[in-house]
């Protein structure tokens, strides 16, 4: 309930700021499971259906040439009204999303932000969601996909990722939040040609294996401590046959990256874990242990030093029907929630020309100057990284 990010796009030709109220009006009416008018009763934590209201959008500042694009994504939550579960920000020729995760995932917020986009700029968009969750989409998926066959339950408890050796822990410091998302973007050319190499010689290879391992070698060699154990968010409406509700339906596959794991290695991990179900099972296990219960976070009062750093990586996939306006660089930034204070939480998003990524993490635990290197090597840097690997 406490995990609030923020999107931002552009560049996109906006109409006055009425006018982006009203296109927002056009797409909660015609997408009524959307959730773009729901409200948060605090007290019993549940969703309350409205109407959308003025209040929603509003108008943001320019930012001049040269701005840290994360300072903006981030500035954008920590002014974020906390009566609202969602809300958006005009910007001269960008448009700003902050939504708390509890109301949608990354799939739904993606459809969301670039249809009021398109709604405002074009008129035309693409539809948001087809149809309400229900009440227990976790169960409707658990029985389609391991009712028949219980003993695939076990099995994908037992694909797991093999996991260092327990550490001892350094000394307790006390700590408090302080996130910061850095912004970078790699070549669209550059990318196609590195990962058409990398397929021709190692074989049925992912585009996100490619991209993941050279994030990760990026941020060893830029000195962070990177935990061999990665996860990658994943979409559990695969389990449901790839239907598209509404509402927040991730989970989290753990697949190992260290120094000698190849982008094939990476490949069929993902593979093994999403055929197995191995997301679903564990998100299964974390149900199981709430009760179903609405829970409040709590944040960590105290951290480790020593600890090393957990990447989580979102990948959203090619996108190709963005109302981007001509001229001007594609931007598509977000601000994530990182996962406690040493979690880094990579979102990348890939248009034809690019791939834009941003890094959100606690900066007085990971060195941001390291992050920033890492993104550095990561755009200018990328097949010499990717090469690294045996299998390319």
């Amino acid at each position: 309930m406490g995990s609030v990010l923020s999107l931002l796009l552009g560049p996109v030709d906006l109409p006055p700021l009425d006018a982006v109220r009203a296109a927002l009006r056009r797409v909660a009416t015609e997408n009524p499971h959307a959730r773009l008018d729901w409200r948060l009763d605090r007290a019993t934590l549940r969703w309350i259906p409205g109407e959308p209201t003025d209040d929603m959008v509003t108008e943001g500042e320019p930012w001049p040439i040269g701005t840290d694009i994360g300072a903006v994504v981030d500035s954008m939550v920590a002014h974020a009204d906390p009566d609202l579960p969602i809300q958006f920000v005009r910007f001269p020729r960008h448009l700003g999303m902050i939504v708390r995760h509890a109301l949608s995932d990354g799939r739904s917020n993606g459809a969301i932000i670039e249809a009021v986009a398109a709604a405002a700029s074009a008129g035309e968009y693409a539809p948001v969601a087809s149809h309400p969750s229900g009440r227990a989409p976790m169960l409707s998926a658990a029985w389609a996909t391991f009712g028949r066959d219980p003993q695939r339950l076990r099995a994908a408890f037992d694909d797991r990722p093999k996991r260092p050796a327990p550490r001892e822990p350094g000394l307790p410091v006390t700590w408090s939040p302080s996130r910061r998302t850095l912004y970078g973007s790699l070549d669209g050319a550059v990318r196609d040609e590195t990962v058409a190499r990398v397929k021709k010689s190692a074989g049925k290879v992912s585009n996100f294996a490619v991209v993941a391992i050279a994030l990760i070698r990026a941020l060893q060699e830029a000195g962070v401590n990177v935990s061999p154990i990665s996860n990658v968010v994943v979409d559990l409406r695969t389990y449901l046959d790839g239907e598209w509700i509404n509402g927040n339906f991730l989970g989290a596959l753990p697949i190992r990256i260290d120094e000698e794991t190849t982008i094939a290695e990476v490949s069929r991990q993902i593979r093994s874990g999403m055929r197995s179900a191995r997301p679903l099972a564990g998100a299964l296990l974390s149900s199981a242990r709430t009760g179903g219960r609405r829970r409040r976070p709590v944040t960590p009062t105290v951290t480790d030093p020593a600890a090393p750093v957990s990447v989580a990586f979102s990948d959203v996939g090619m996108r190709t029907n963005i109302p981007f306006s001509p001229g001007g660089e594609h931007l598509y930034a977000s601000s994530s929630e990182p996962d406690g204070p040493h979690g880094l939480t990579i979102v990348a998003l890939h248009t034809r020309e690019a791939s834009l990524v941003s890094a959100s993490f606690h900066d007085n635990v990971i060195d941001p100057a390291r992050v920033v290197a890492a993104l550095k090597a990561f755009a200018q840097d990328f097949g010499r990284l990717v090469d690294g690997d045996g299998s390319s």
